[in-house]
């Protein structure tokens, strides 16, 4: 981007942060484990080591396992979100993929959307700021860890832990409800037969 006031010519293309910056990506959850045949949706932030949020306009993953798939899910991110947020990220892990921990790829396009500092130059009576846009491209790492699938045993505890105090409540409330039931059914029944001797 060139810009030509008067006699001045001022070269704007790019600039380039020195040291560079460097990234890295958070996830949510942390850390991602996945199970063989197992499907997850994940958020992926890219951060940086300085501390500022940098604004990613696009993700690309490289799936270099044939066993895992990973996509980054751009329709159901509208724009805004993308850059300023998680972005949703989906990954496939096969039934025979091997286990362990695997390291990802992730290129990001990064937008480097900046001011230029005016006050380098002295113009008399001439105040301005020009935008110096550009874009970087950045490749971090995504770790995922892939597990043996769950066995019959831990699926029941699982569910059980997901669900057993709402079942042990139904159940309970249905006990109650039973037994009232019954005493009430032999109380009236005994009842009757006093009545019938009479």
């Amino acid at each position: 981007m060139v810009y030509n006031y008067s006699n001045m010519i001022i070269d704007l293309t790019s600039w380039i942060d020195i040291p560079p910056e460097k990234f890295s990506l958070s996830t949510l959850p942390n850390p991602v484990v996945l199970r063989q045949g197992e499907q997850k949706n994940i958020g992926v932030q890219l951060e940086s080591a300085s501390g500022f949020i940098p604004k990613v306009v696009d993700y690309l993953p490289i799936n270099n396992y044939p066993n895992i798939e990973i996509h980054y899910d751009e329709d159901s991110s509208n724009n805004s979100s993308r850059i300023n947020g998680p972005a949703p990220f989906k990954i496939k892990v096969s039934e025979n993929a091997q286990i362990g921990q695997y390291v990802v790829p992730v290129i990001t396009n990064i937008s480097t959307g900046s001011i230029f500092p005016s006050k380098f130059l002295e113009l008399a009576n001439f105040n301005f700021s020009i935008p110096a846009e550009g874009n970087i491209v950045q490749e971090v790492n995504l770790t995922i860890s892939v597990v043996e699938p769950l066995t019959f045993q831990e699926q029941i505890k699982e569910f059980w832990s997901a669900y057993g105090a709402i079942i042990s409540l139904v159940g309970a409330g249905f006990g109650g409800a039973l037994a009232t039931y019954v005493l009430d059914y032999f109380k009236n029944r005994k009842l009757s037969k006093k009545r019938t001797a009479i």
